[in-house]
């Protein structure tokens, strides 16, 4: 609605933004992620499992974004040609912004051998986020887990594993770093969480 007024106003169409003085409430949504035994455990399965290959080929590119945070729209329109000296380069889908993302091993190893088109072979979104469903039940992991998911864990494993939030943020393609924090705040959480276990002995 934002970004029709603007435009109405931009051609005007209208010359004022009739909704000017009403503030739109924002609700909290949880934001679930993999742990990194999780995503560990996907990683085995993906190497080790004997899986449908139709889910396989999902689970191989929702790994390679739990390495990269991409969004799905990103990793949808991506090519061979996005890479360039092991580094993903690209124009972000959401923000129009160019973002520069560096390789790990574990996201180079998840690409496919034979260059086409496309980088991966990407199913709807719909359709992906069924088959991660699947995958979770035959992973045994008890997460909702969508494809958005794997941003989600990308930022708080790189969070958990000591990359600066700035340098986080960078990657997610954030303009502002307090979007990053909430992904600071949630690893917090969880080690307060975790911390009270020594209560339990």
């Amino acid at each position: 609605m934002k970004a029709i007024i603007n435009e109405a106003i931009r051609q005007n169409i209208i010359k004022d933004n009739p909704f000017s003085n009403y503030k739109v409430a924002t609700e909290k949504t949880q934001k679930i992620y993999l742990t990194i035994d999780e995503l560990q455990k996907l990683q085995y399965i993906y190497d080790e499992a004997e899986i449908n290959s139709k889910l396989k080929n999902v689970l191989q590119y929702f790994l390679f974004c739990c390495y990269t945070g991409l969004r799905y729209t990103d990793i949808l329109n991506m090519t061979y040609d996005n890479i360039v000296n092991d580094n993903l380069e690209f124009t972000i889908h959401k923000t129009n912004d160019f973002i520069l993302i560096p390789l790990s091993k574990k996201a180079k190893i998840l690409l496919p051998g034979k260059p086409s088109e496309k980088l991966f072979s990407v199913l709807t979104n719909q359709k992906t986020n069924e088959y991660l469903k699947l995958i979770m039940i035959h992973a045994n992991i008890n997460k909702n887990i969508s494809f958005h998911s794997a941003r989600h864990t990308f930022a708080t494993t790189a969070i958990t594993l000591g990359i600066p939030i700035e340098v986080v943020s960078k990657l997610l393609g954030h303009n502002e770093i307090k979007t990053t924090q909430i992904y600071a705040k949630i690893i917090n959480s969880v080690k307060t969480s975790e911390i009270k276990k020594f209560d339990e002995m």
